[in-house]
């Protein structure tokens, strides 16, 4: 899809307007730059969920972690030596609470 150049924001917004749900949208994100971007957008109250390791803003702290690492650090050799066992055989090193991200409301 091309940006139409000569018609503003509101134009466009206009013109795609999408039938929306009657329920409440519900947002779990996995990825700390997403979650920053939602919330400094004024998307925090959206939020159910987040990955382990999101940890701004403050207010999304409360939420429940949906996502773990499979890895533990202490030092960058053995982070090298968990990383490399994990993913020569193709296992993930991150896993995914689908039962909680299911419960969320």
């Amino acid at each position: 899809y091309k940006w139409p150049f000569h018609a503003s924001i509101a134009e466009y917004q206009r013109s795609r307007q999408v039938a929306m749900s009657d329920k409440p949208l519900r947002v779990v994100s996995v990825l700390q730059s997403a979650t920053e971007i939602l919330c400094f957008i004024g998307g925090a109250d959206l939020l159910v969920g987040r990955s382990h390791d999101d940890n701004f803003p403050a207010e999304i702290l409360h939420l429940p972690a949906v996502t773990s690492q499979l890895t533990s650090f202490t030092t960058a050799v053995e982070v090298d030596r968990q990383i490399s066992t994990a993913v020569s055989p193709g296992q993930p090193l991150y896993s995914l609470d689908e039962s909680m991200l299911g419960s969320l409301r």
